[in-house]
């Protein structure tokens, strides 16, 4: 039994991320074949209708661990400089054309 094709409303887009949803019984029926069908999509998986697990490949559970901590560094390094009183670029670069 092939994965459930996910209607409008089953799909979030975020990120240029496509989420796909299937229950577990049909997770279980397509299970050979996941590897190939989920890509770097990420498929959420649910019991008695309701969200319980998100399956994705380790390839792209490591590149969104990698997306959030250089996410994390940059919110880092803006925090500190703000703490510092240093300006932001934007604020900079204007400033000199004051």
């Amino acid at each position: 039994m092939p994965l459930h094709k996910p209607c409008a409303a089953e799909k979030h887009q975020k990120a240029n991320i496509i989420m796909k949803i299937a229950s577990i019984s049909e997770m279980k029926a397509d299970a050979a074949n996941l590897h190939d069908k989920l890509g770097l999509d990420a498929m959420i998986v649910t019991q008695n209708g309701q969200p319980s697990l998100v399956v994705q490949k380790h390839q792209a559970y490591e590149f969104q661990q990698e997306r959030m901590a250089f996410m994390e560094l940059v919110i880092n390094s803006q925090e500190d400089a703000r703490a510092r009183g240093l300006l932001p670029v934007d604020d900079f670069l204007e400033s000199l054309n004051e």
